[in-house]
């Protein structure tokens, strides 16, 4: 499926990968879930005050926690979506490290675990994976930062 981003573009990144994405897309697939159960959903619901129009990238990584199966796959997802990003550009610079930052990065241990995952898998055709994929210690303000740090250097 393509999803469209907030700029009115389609294929953006921020637009499959973001936490605001997730939740759009777990929004939208709670709905067509004919039956929650109490390891498929539920919890995510419970967490959301059985709104789904409150599920936030916070609620899914709560459940998930929780041993939500439904969340974790949403977890998965993402984290798939950011993993062929991480790969495209191992393969386009070949940098040391990448380092995501933003809301979704507090995810944690499953973000990260299945971001390389999908690292892996793709890249074992071409060579090893020696860039390292890290949280920003930052965590949410990586990117306010990071404009600073440009404003200031010029």
């Amino acid at each position: 499926a393509e999803y469209p981003c907030n700029c009115g573009r389609f294929g953006c990144l921020e637009a499959y990968a973001s936490g605001t994405a997730m939740a759009k897309r777990a929004r939208r697939k709670l709905k067509e879930l004919p039956v929650l159960t109490e390891d498929y959903g539920k919890k995510l619901l419970e967490l959301a005050d059985n709104n789904v129009a409150q599920v936030t990238s916070l609620t899914i990584s709560q459940a998930a926690a929780a041993n939500d199966r439904f969340a974790i796959e949403m977890i998965q997802e993402n984290a798939f979506y950011l993993g062929i990003a991480c790969y495209d550009l191992i393969n386009l610079l070949d940098p040391e490290a990448i380092i995501i930052g933003g809301g979704v990065s507090k995810i944690g241990d499953l973000l990260f675990k299945t971001i390389r995952q999908t690292v892996k898998e793709h890249i074992r055709m071409t060579k090893d994976l020696t860039t390292q994929i890290i949280p920003a210690t930052t965590g949410t303000d990586a990117g306010i930062l990071g404009a600073i740090a440009v404003g200031l250097s010029r």
